[in-house]
């Protein structure tokens, strides 16, 4: 849980890092203020992109390529370290109250307990059925139907 806790705060303060050299360079490039660079950031960072505020300079154009590879990658790994610090520490929990609700017996997942495969006309499916006593419902395939 600690590692956990150490990559979040990185994760964290990357972020925190990249905007305030992105604030400091907009402003001074572009001229922007700083509500107008965190705002086109966050836009560009999460790929919003409205088009509203957009570099002039070829500087804060190249500068804008640059921080959206460096933006987004940063971005989708604070998300996934939220997962998983989420995952280690509120879903034990919310688990344990759902099963103490429900009556059900808590079982450990597991890839038996799953149930994938093609379906007809409809891709692919994979539906965890861990944490149930109960098998899980047939798929009729289309000629059954």
């Amino acid at each position: 849980m600690d590692e956990l806790r150490k990559r979040l705060a990185f994760s964290i303060i990357l972020v925190l890092i990249v905007y305030a050299i992105g604030v400091i360079l907009y402003e001074n490039i572009e001229g922007w203020n700083w509500i107008d660079s965190v705002y086109f950031m966050t836009a560009t960072f999460t790929t919003v992109g409205y088009g509203d505020v957009v570099p002039h300079s070829d500087m804060g154009k190249l500068m804008t390529v640059v921080f959206s590879w460096v933006g987004i990658s940063i971005g989708f790994y604070l998300i996934y370290t939220i997962s998983m610090y989420r995952e280690a520490a509120f879903d034990p929990k919310l688990l344990g109250i759902i099963h103490r609700i429900s009556g059900k017996k808590r079982r450990s997942w597991t890839w038996a307990n799953t149930c994938a495969g093609p379906l007809p006309d409809e891709g692919f499916y994979f539906l965890p059925w861990a944490y149930y006593e109960y098998a899980p419902p047939r798929m009729r395939s289309a000629s059954e139907a």
